[in-house]
């Protein structure tokens, strides 16, 4: 054999043995490269690595929708889609974009009935909304309510009474108004009763 083909022979015994970093001849340059055994391994390692990243980046990555609550006076009972939310100052985590139906109420002051809309933001609304939760977007609205204080006077129970027949008459006329029942409320015996002594 020829001092070339020698080499050549050489060449492939090192290729044949796994898990080598060996060079080859290419081009009258020798560049490095790994056999198909280290390969596999480097990308199960990669990928090992990579679903270990995401499993540990993916719980901190979580989307954050708050609105903080508050009142004049503090201290406010506060009803959110007629569900007791807290007392103010306080702090909301809300999961959906919409209209809210608020109720406030405090000792002494009139109840406050009213509702907030929530808007989405553009990283909020789909298919952009994938990307917020994936980068943990945050979102923080602020509510603040003034409650009035209750008047003093008590009202005139004539008025009320008189404000109540109105509203009798206009229950009556509305159309979901049904009609009495003619039937009995109660079923008639099917025997009779015994006479206790």
């Amino acid at each position: 054999m020829t001092d070339g083909a020698e080499a050549h022979a050489g060449e492939r015994r090192r290729l044949a043995e796994p898990g080598k970093l060996v060079s080859r001849r290419c081009c009258m340059k020798r560049m490095p490269f790994y056999t198909g055994r280290d390969v596999r391994r480097t990308h199960v390692s990669l990928a090992r690595g990579v679903a270990l990243l995401a499993v540990l980046w993916l719980p901190a990555a979580c989307a954050q929708r708050v609105v903080n609550i508050t009142s004049e006076p503090s201290g406010a009972l506060i009803y959110i889609n007629g569900e007791e939310a807290g007392r103010t100052p306080f702090r909301y985590d809300f999961t959906w974009y919409g209209d809210y139906d608020i109720v406030v109420r405090a000792d002494g002051y009139e109840t406050l009935k009213t509702h907030r809309k929530l808007d989405a933001p553009l990283y909020g609304i789909p298919p952009f909304d994938l990307f917020g939760e994936m980068f943990g977007a945050r979102d923080v609205r602020r509510w603040h309510f003034e409650l009035q204080p209750a008047s003093a006077e008590l009202p005139d129970p004539a008025a009320l009474i008189a404000r109540g027949y109105a509203m009798r008459g206009q229950l009556r006329s509305s159309r979901y108004t049904r009609a009495p029942s003619t039937l009995p409320a109660t079923l008639p015996a099917t025997r009779p009763l015994a006479a206790t002594p």
